[in-house]
Parts: structure tokens; C-alpha cells; sequence
């Protein structure tokens, strides 16, 4: 599956409930000789109408074959644009239940305080999550379920100092979640603070923005006391790029974004452990809806 996908040639994918589908795929479509194309996401939508049209033939269950350009993939991760659903391709997977189970329901985060990178360290595993202080108690997301929203208010324009040409030419829009907190927008942080002292070599992890899909380019910049930029990450210039975090820390970054729309970035942890192991966690894709 990654030398194909890596390669952007098809990909046979076979997956046994909707559900499953519609978090890896942006689009499903279900074809039969006897029904008419029919889109069955968002997912909310997926299991109702994709069973509803299967029950008017024989068929219970459904598999999922890509036919559209891969959004991310990293080791044996893959989202895609678009899968085309064709019944009667598996085994019956619906038999022992009347309907799959539903999708994690998407929550958007728009205002307040988010460890929107937030590294853990469990059963000797790396994993990304997603500390959602926006409630109370804070809670701990999967990435995959959380949409990133940067409000209209966060738009501005690019400054006059040549030090900021990487968020594009003075004067050009811009939207920024801001390094210090805006009460009236989102306020996404980075967190080491699960990581205890001592695990890893020179109490340090690493995050690589492996990749990113949207309409303009995306960074993450802090700002010092007299306001000169220290970039950190910026896909405009090319991916990946690495951040070193230091263990059991938290930090604030400005997160720049230079047109509206929709992005989606594939962010990925390593380190090394103090025995030498080094660890790996899954690629995490986090999805910014901008203005």
C-alpha cells in the first residue's frame, strides 16, 4: 500500500462498515447497476443512506476502492479524496448487527485554550493527541475528530518588515492564531507535559510537520519582545520540518495561515529513548478551517 500510494497509482482498500470509511475518505460514493450514484457523506449521513440504498438490493455490505489523489499518507496511514463504495465486493460484515457503528462525532474548536499538539508516551508507544481545555474538565481528542477553527477576526495583513516575508508580500492578507492568547479566538499550544524527565535522550522529542494540503501555505513562528519572528515550521518553503520540544514542557506559537480555506497538516513525533530505542508515533492529520 505505501510504494502505490507513494506513487499516486489506485489503492484497494477493503473496509467493513461505513463508519470506518468515512473518517478516511473526504468523499464516498455508492455505485450499483440498479441505483443511481449516490454521495452518502457527510458522515453524519453515511450509514443511513448508504444502507437504506443496499437494501434494495441483496447485498449488506460494502467495500471502499480509492479512485482519487491521496490527501496524506505516512507508513500504512492513508486518507483519500474520494472512494467509490460497490456492493457485494466482502463478506457480509453488517450480518451480526442491524447498523455499524456511528462515526466520532467532529467537534470544532474555535475559542479558548488547546494543546492542539499534545505528545504522549504510553505502553511504549509515541501518540499525538489533542488536549481540549475549551471544557471543563479538559479533555483528551484524537486529532482526526477535531476541525481547527481560525475566525474571521484572526485575518490581518502582513507586516511592513522583510523579516515577514514568509507569510507573503507587506500588506497581504494574513490569518494568525496569535502566541498570546485572544480571548476571542482560538489559542493552540504545543505540549511535552506527559513526557517525564528522563525517558528520553536529552529529555527531548521531535515534531515534524510532514506535509501540507490546503489553498496557501501554513506556519508556526514565535515572536520575540521586539517583534523580530523566529520560524519554525513553514510549508511555503518546502516540508518537513522538524521542531526539537523539550520534554515535560508547554509552549504558545503563532499559527499563520495565508489564505482561507480548508488545511489539513500531518503532523508526526520521534525521539530516541535513554536505552537507545528509537520511537515513531503514527502520522496525526489536523485539519484548519480559516476564515
Amino acid at each position: 500500500m505505501t510504494l502505490l500510494a507513494g506513487t499516486d497509482q489506485t489503492v484497494l482498500v477493503a473496509l467493513h462498515d461505513l463508519a470506518l470509511a468515512a473518517r478516511y475518505c473526504d468523499r464516498l460514493v455508492l455505485l450499483c447497476a440498479r441505483l443511481p450514484q449516490v454521495d452518502v457523506l457527510p458522515r453524519t449521513r453515511a450509514v443511513a443512506i448508504g444502507l437504506n440504498s443496499l437494501m434494495k438490493t441483496i447485498v449488506i455490505t460494502v467495500s471502499v476502492v480509492s479512485v482519487g489523489p491521496i490527501v496524506a499518507m505516512e507508513g500504512d496511514s492513508v486518507r483519500f479524496r474520494t472512494a467509490l463504495l460497490l456492493p457485494g465486493m466482502v463478506a457480509a460484515a453488517l450480518a451480526a448487527s442491524t447498523l455499524p457503528a456511528a462515526a466520532t462525532p467532529v467537534v470544532v474548536l474555535s475559542q479558548g485554550h488547546v494543546d492542539a499538539v499534545d505528545v504522549h508516551y504510553e505502553d511504549g508507544e509515541l501518540e499525538l493527541h489533542v488536549h481540549d481545555e475549551t471544557v471543563d474538565p479538559g479533555v483528551e481528542r484524537d486529532p482526526a475528530d477535531v476541525v481547527f477553527r481560525v475566525l474571521p477576526g484572526a485575518q490581518t495583513t502582513v507586516p511592513a518588515d522583510p523579516a515577514y516575508r514568509f507569510l507573503g508580500q507587506a500588506g497581504a492578507p494574513v490569518w494568525i492564531l496569535p502566541e498570546a492568547q485572544d480571548p476571542d479566538l482560538l489559542w493552540p499550544g504545543l505540549s511535552t507535559e506527559e513526557l517525564e524527565a528522563g525517558v528520553f535522550a536529552g529529555d527531548q522529542v521531535a515534531l515534524t510537520l510532514r506535509r501540507v494540503r490546503g489553498p496557501g501555505a501554513l506556519s508556526v513562528f514565535t515572536t520575540d519582545a521586539f517583534g523580530a519572528p523566529t520560524v519554525l515550521a513553514n510549508s511555503g518553503d518546502g516540508t518537513p520540518d522538524r521542531l526539537t520540544l523539550a520534554t515535560g514542557g508547554h509552549q504558545h506559537v503563532n499559527w499563520g495561515f495565508t489564505r482561507a480555506g480548508t488545511y489539513k497538516a500531518v503532523f508526526q513525533a520521534s525521539g530516541t529513548l535513554a536505552d537507545g530505542t528509537r520511537v515513531v508515533s503514527d502520522p496525526a492529520v489536523y485539519t484548519f478551517q480559516v476564515g
